[in-house]
């Protein structure tokens, strides 16, 4: 198969995919196998959960080897504010699927309610979206065909969210919908003839996740996330990690019906962490090298004697 050719098969899947996905019957939001070492990505009550600011980036390369196959990247930062009652942060994540790009900003804000043996987070978010199709980049074996636009094609929408979640220490349980309105993208080919039209349906999120001390160096965490879209099977995450000596986590992932991951985090300081999984494909996709994410994580130390716990969420 010729190069062109496998640019214009990932352009074919990529169409199927803005055709079929982008009317409600599959996932939409980009995904990450390393859910629970940040989440202010899906739940704005996430934002300045830590001590002191935090920051986290996430590299992600779905199918490596097939041209066109999803690769994301997002960058949060996010802090504590009034003695840690509230919290302001952002997100900029990039998704790109063949020639279809999604670029999304999120401004944050969460407000925390301290319980008897917990808190209570509720958040908002404010988030701009620019969709759009870089046609200039396919190489199609025949030209003319007035279909195919001869120019990029690219539009911007606004979007809300709202979270809630409670934690202590040592759990935490979850839910948001970061998408509350359900936007609508016409691409035209020319001035009079829409090329096609998009949907973005509303997610919903549930996650929860719980760590046990097993003995003073060894700590379990089991956590789960569970994803639901209308007219999409629902999806779900199951974890479970393990802390060996408050530095090195090593643990295992299943997303159902898709695929069974490794991953592995290491506390290089108080302040760095850095993260890695490995994604093997179950499904019917295969004739690739698996899925690859990077993770890194930043934390600005504000108490002199660090932090009281490793991080667990």
């Amino acid at each position: 198969m010729t190069r062109n050719r496998i640019k214009y098969f990932g352009t074919a899947v990529c169409l199927i995919l803005l055709m079929t996905a982008m009317k409600g019957v599959g996932q939409q939001d980009p995904q990450h196998t390393q859910f629970m070492w940040d989440q202010s990505s899906l739940n704005p009550a996430y934002t300045g959960i830590e001590e002191s600011l935090s920051s986290s980036l996430f590299l992600r390369q779905q199918w490596l080897g097939i041209e066109g196959a999803p690769k994301s990247e997002y960058v949060s930062i996010h802090t504590p504010i009034m003695n840690r009652q509230g919290g302001v942060g952002a997100v900029v994540w990039h998704d790109q699927i063949g020639i279809n790009n999604q670029l999304r900003v999120k401004f944050q804000g969460a407000y925390n309610l301290r319980l008897s043996k917990g808190y209570l987070r509720f958040g908002l978010s404010a988030e701009w979206m620019n969709w759009s199709m870089k046609w200039t980049d396919t190489s199609p074996d025949e030209g003319g065909d007035l279909s195919i636009p001869d120019a990029d094609l690219s539009e911007n929408a606004l979007n809300g969210g709202f979270g809630m979640m409670y934690h202590t220490d040592l759990l935490y349980v979850g839910f948001s919908i970061p998408n509350l309105m359900e936007n609508q993208w016409v691409f035209d080919s020319d001035e009079t003839n829409a090329f096609a039209t998009m949907e973005e349906s509303r997610h919903y999120y549930l996650n929860a996740g719980r760590a046990f001390k097993l003995n003073p160096k060894l700590i379990l965490k089991p956590a789960m996330m569970v994803r639901y879209v209308q007219g999409a099977p629902i999806q779900t995450d199951v974890n479970a990690s393990f802390l060996f000596n408050k530095t090195l986590w090593v643990g295992a992932s299943y997303r159902w019906g898709d695929s069974v991951d490794l991953l592995f985090e290491y506390t290089v300081t108080r302040q760095l962490t850095i993260g890695y999984s490995f994604d093997f494909t179950l499904s019917k996709l295969q004739n690739h090298q698996g899925s690859h994410e990077l993770f890194l994580g930043f934390n600005l130390e504000k108490k002199k004697d660090g932090f009281n716990h490793p991080r667990f969420f």
